[in-house]
């Protein structure tokens, strides 16, 4: 858990900190627990956000969630200022979008979600809340949070972690050292591969030229990125 304040710079730099600290594998479920204005919705209300909108580029992201939840879910829409005119029926926030960007780094995109607890509406002010109020509000809706969404999140990515352990990656382990967190990262990167490759594993002979295990990982990132063999 890692408290990044407000606006987009500080939300992904606080996940990328996160995720360098913690090591945590692409398996690893991230989520983003925050406040945003609704114009209609009630002061404290909770709601997980199936789509997020970035208003200063109007680009458009929809997290997948494979469970069932029964939650309310609502447009998130990310603005570089605190929002008072409304202009959508949606939450406005300052972070979500920065955050899916930032953590679908390090996850898988099933895994990387968000959720947000009323702060203001068209009859009560954002400027009259102050932190201690604000953990409140969050405190008040994680228990129904953590039970709805948060769980059976973990509950998956446990089995996405079992998959990954099953993965044979001997070749690169004949040629690299990797440490534990490492390791976690390369199953999880081939069993991308594998997602997109027909179940094939990238041959480490491609890798030949890294010198380290961190190399290796950064090379199959691009790859996968770039949808192609290694560069």
């Amino acid at each position: 858990v890692v408290a990044g304040g407000g606006g987009a710079a500080s939300c992904a730099a606080a996940s990328g900190y996160l995720a360098g600290r913690t090591g945590a594998p692409r398996t690893s479920v991230w989520i983003n627990a925050g406040i945003a204005g609704q114009p209609n919705l009630p002061r404290g209300a909770l709601a997980v956000v199936s789509r997020s909108i970035e208003q200063s580029s109007g680009r458009t992201r929809f997290p997948p969630l494979p469970i069932r939840c029964p939650l309310p879910f609502a447009d998130c829409v990310t603005v570089d200022k605190v929002e008072t005119d409304f202009a959508d029926d949606a939450l406005y926030d300052m972070e979500c979008a920065a955050f899916l960007d930032t953590a679908a780094r390090f996850s898988c995109l099933e895994l990387v979600h968000a959720f947000k607890v009323v702060s203001d509406n068209r009859a009560q002010d954002p400027f009259d809340l102050d932190r201690k109020q604000i953990a409140v509000l969050i405190g008040r809706a994680l228990p129904e949070a953590i039970d709805a969404l948060v769980e059976p999140l973990i509950a998956l990515s446990a089995e996405l972690a079992a998959e990954c352990a099953e993965i044979d990656v001997s070749g690169f382990h004949d040629r690299w050292h990797f440490s534990v967190s490492n390791d976690n990262r390369l199953r999880a990167l081939v069993s991308d591969w594998q997602a997109v490759h027909d179940g094939a594993i990238p041959d480490p002979n491609e890798y030949a030229d890294c010198r380290a295990a961190p190399d290796v990982l950064a090379r199959l990132r691009r790859a996968l990125d770039a949808g192609g063999p290694a560069e």
